[in-house]
């Protein structure tokens, strides 16, 4: 065997991803292990903060306009407001993450960090260090309360942060949304700011979850955003449609 075909095995038995061997069955009875996980902090630094600029600006954002109908309504209601503040929104596509911080104006998408499903998003070396850096985001650990998260989006606040969140806890299987968590409100309600609710419309249809890439189909999706505690006025609305 040529030292070629020697490797060509080797790789096939190596765990590129490094994904837990444990099945999601099994794990309610296995016994805890000590994980510090992955360090997020990096990702909030100056020279990543530039670096995010220009992943989102000038990447993500021609990337979703040219496969997209992106219309994005309401931003006025963020030009008073003062930060940190909470987005949270309904949650049934990957797009979500994307439309929202590359429809944010440059004041709020610097200083707004994602959190992000740390069994799925931080799962995996790779997958880790481009969500860290793209939506400067903090893992959430669906299955375990959420704890060290909300400590987490504390410190973030402290330091000036906003954050986005998903109460829904996961994407939608059908495009409706779902019960929301308490968690966000709970948050908001302890620190005393303010809330930003936006609706996106139409991503399902664009990138409906379990699959990786846009539908061919027609769809409109819209973030909105309105300000809290001011009575409601116009709301902030993105909608989009694949071409």
């Amino acid at each position: 065997m040529s030292a070629r075909d020697e490797l060509k095995e080797l790789a096939k038995g190596f765990r590129w991803g490094r994904r837990p061997l444990v099945p999601r069955s099994a794990e309610p009875y296995t016994e805890p292990r000590d994980d510090a996980g992955f360090p997020t902090d990096w990702a909030r630094t100056k020279p990543a903060i530039a670096a995010r600029r220009v992943i989102l600006n000038a990447g993500m954002h021609p990337l979703v306009r040219a496969e997209l109908s992106l219309r994005v309504y309401g931003l006025d209601q963020l030009t008073d407001a003062t930060g940190p503040l909470i987005f949270f929104s309904n949650h049934s596509s990957h797009l979500d993450a994307t439309l929202i911080m590359t429809s944010l104006p440059e004041r709020w998408q610097k200083k707004t960090a994602v959190g992000a499903a740390r069994d799925y998003f931080f799962d995996v070396w790779w997958r880790q260090a481009y969500t860290a850096l793209a939506f400067a985001a903090f893992p959430i650990d669906r299955g375990r309360g959420g704890a060290a998260a909300i400590d987490k989006a504390r410190e973030l606040v402290d330091d000036g942060w906003s954050i986005v969140v998903f109460p829904e806890g996961t994407r939608s299987p059908d495009g409706h949304m779902q019960r929301f968590r308490h968690g966000a409100s709970r948050l908001a309600i302890d620190l005393g700011i303010g809330l930003v609710p936006i609706a996106i419309v139409g991503a399902y249809q664009a990138m409906p979850k379990g699959r990786w890439w846009r539908s061919r189909s027609f769809s409109n999706a819209s973030p909105r955003a309105r300000r809290k505690p001011p009575a409601p006025k116009r709301c902030s609305i993105c909608r989009s449609s694949s071409r």
